[in-house]
């Protein structure tokens, strides 16, 4: 017993040791006959939270039903962009296993077979492994290997990020026109200010065209705020605004040296 249980804690530090930043790609059919395709899903804007399972795993169903508490406020705020698939860890799992398993934990949320791949190229065994990623080049948000209810609080932090940065088509020009916030000067050189209603929004997050993020900072209510720009290199970059954790909306600007 001992030495199964060293053998498992080596395996859950090697996989910690992974630090993969993009996710691995996959074409899959859910258990109840729908084709997905991870990166065509991400690329709409989506938000992914993926949770590898196995069967008799109490921490996997622990794992479940905490997930389904922190996505559904999303349900509301973002219908249908913030989805939550379990996957079987082995291939050897069916997908009568994994239906089993979701009618006896009475989950809604699709279910898959086939996930050993992914599991290895997350880390390697720790189950659950819980990953979350999102549009910006397919990033990985949060990854790791195990769970517990402390971990709710950076799962939603990287489901907000992700979220905030889906990139420019993730706000569409009417929403941008329509966000009662104004950025000027316009192009701006070493100073922008933001000028808004109270109580808009609390938190932005700048991030460039490829969603890089450059510089996040919480917002006094009701006030002219002024941004130091100098630090950012001449191009396009978003204001992602967002309240309460929770993205409002998106505003973006020109960063262009003064004499140009």
């Amino acid at each position: 017993m001992k030495k199964l249980y060293a053998f498992c804690i080596g395996l859950l530090a090697f996989g910690t040791s992974y630090a993969q930043t993009t996710a691995q790609n996959w074409t899959k059919t859910d258990c109840s006959g729908k084709s997905h395709n991870l990166f065509a899903e991400l690329d709409s804007g989506n938000v992914v939270v993926l949770e590898y399972v196995m069967m008799n795993c109490g921490s996997c169903v622990i794992a479940g039903n905490g997930l389904k508490t922190i996505i559904n406020p999303y349900t509301t705020s973002h219908p249908k962009k913030v989805r939550l698939y379990s996957i079987g860890y082995t291939n050897s799992y069916t997908c009568t296993d994994m239906l089993n398993w979701k009618t006896a934990n009475n989950f809604t949320h699709p279910v898959f077979t086939g996930g050993a791949s992914d599991v290895s190229y997350y880390g390697g065994m720790g189950m659950p492994t819980i990953v979350v990623v999102g549009k910006n080049n397919h990033k990985v948000y949060y990854k790791k290997l195990g769970y517990t209810s402390a971990d709710n609080t950076a799962i939603t932090s990287a489901i907000n990020l992700a979220l905030a940065q889906s990139g420019p088509t993730g706000i569409s020009k009417t929403d941008e026109a329509q966000l009662q916030i104004r950025l000027f000067p316009n192009p701006v050189a070493e100073e922008l200010q933001i000028n808004m209603p109270e109580k808009l929004a609390d938190q932005f997050i700048i991030t460039n065209l490829a969603g890089r993020e450059h510089q996040t900072s919480i917002l006094p209510f009701g006030s002219e705020l002024k941004i130091n720009t100098s630090h950012l290199a001449d191009g396009i970059y978003f204001m992602n605004f967002l309240k309460n954790g929770l993205p409002v909306g998106s505003k973006r600007f020109v960063k262009m040296n003064a004499g140009r």
